[in-house]
C-alpha cells in the first residue's frame, strides 16, 4: 500500500511542477505580447505623427499657390479637422471660397485700417475739447474757451465699419456653423464685435448719465476697437514672422539684459 501512495505522491507532484511551469510560460508569454504591444503603439504613434507634419507641410505649400491669405490659412487649418470643405454645395461652397480668399482678407485689413485712422481722429476730437464739455459742447467752465462738435461722420463710419465685422462673422458662422469657435481668431472677432455693440448701448445711455459716461468699463470698450490692428500683423505674413520672432526670442532678450545688468553692477562696484 505503500508503493501505490508513494507513486500517487509522485505525480501529484509532478503535476504540481509542470502546472506551475505552465503558469509561469503563460506569464511569459503575457509580457512578451505586452512588450510588443506597446512597441506597435509607439510606432503608430511615430507614423501619425509623421503623416500629420507631412500634411502641414503641404497644406502650406499649397495654401501658398492658391494665394489664400495668411489668417485664412490658419482657419482653413484648424476647421479642416471637423469640417470638410469638399461636401459644400451651393452658396455656402461659394462663400467658403470668398472667405478663404487672400483678396477678402486684404479687403478686411483696409477696413480696420481705415477704422483705426477714424479713431483716431475720433480720439484727437475728443481730446481738443475744453474741459467740462460734453459731446454736443455744452457745460465748459471757460466761457471763453473754443469748443468743436465731433462730426458726425465719424459716428457714421464707425456703425459701418461695425456693420461690416458683424456681416464677416456671420458668414463664417453660416458656413462653418459652431465649429467656427475652434479658431482662436473667430473668437477674438466674436469678442470684439460684442463689446462695439456694447460700447454702442452704454453710449447710448451715457448721453442722458454723465456718471455712466466716466465709467472705466466704458474707456475700455472704446479702447478694444483699437485691438482689430492685432489682425493686420496675420494679414501681412512678413510682419506676422517678425512678430513671432520677437515673441520667441523673449526669453534670450530678457537674459541678456539680466547679464548686462550683472555686468554693470560688477563694473561699478570695482570702480568706486
Amino acid at each position: 500500500m505503500a508503493a501505490p501512495l508513494c507513486v500517487k505522491k509522485s505525480m501529484s507532484f509532478k503535476t504540481e511542477v509542470q502546472r506551475l511551469q505552465a503558469e509561469e510560460y503563460s506569464e511569459e508569454e503575457e509580457g512578451g505580447t505586452d512588450v510588443l504591444l506597446d512597441l506597435s503603439e509607439e510606432k503608430r504613434k511615430r507614423e501619425e505623427a509623421e503623416r500629420k507634419r507631412i500634411s502641414q507641410v503641404e497644406f502650406q505649400h499649397r495654401m501658398e499657390e492658391e494665394g489664400v491669405g495668411n489668417r485664412a490659412a490658419n482657419f482653413r487649418r484648424v476647421l479642416t479637422s471637423k469640417v470638410d470643405p469638399s461636401h459644400f454645395t451651393g452658396v455656402r461652397l461659394q462663400l467658403h471660397r470668398l472667405l478663404t480668399w487672400w483678396v477678402f482678407d486684404t479687403v478686411i485689413g483696409m477696413v480696420i485700417v481705415f477704422n483705426a485712422v477714424t479713431i483716431g481722429l475720433e480720439t484727437q476730437a475728443k481730446a481738443a475739447k475744453p474741459f467740462g464739455c460734453d459731446m454736443d459742447c455744452n457745460g465748459c467752465l471757460d466761457p471763453l474757451a473754443k469748443c468743436t462738435t465731433i462730426p458726425a461722420w465719424l459716428d457714421t463710419c464707425d456703425t459701418a465699419f461695425l456693420v461690416v465685422y458683424t456681416i464677416e462673422i456671420s458668414l463664417r458662422f453660416y458656413v462653418y456653423g459652431i465649429f467656427a469657435l475652434r479658431s482662436n481668431w473667430i473668437k477674438f472677432d466674436l469678442f470684439l464685435v460684442s463689446t462695439s455693440f456694447l460700447d454702442k448701448i452704454l453710449k447710448e445711455f451715457a448721453v442722458k448719465n454723465d456718471i455712466l459716461a466716466q465709467l472705466m468699463l466704458v474707456r475700455m470698450l472704446r479702447l478694444a476697437r483699437l485691438a482689430r490692428a492685432i489682425r493686420l500683423m496675420v494679414q501681412f505674413r512678413v510682419l506676422w514672422q517678425l512678430v513671432q520672432g520677437l515673441m520667441h526670442s523673449m526669453g534670450t532678450l530678457i537674459w541678456t539684459f539680466l547679464l548686462l545688468m550683472i555686468m554693470m553692477y560688477v563694473f561699478a562696484i570695482v570702480g568706486m
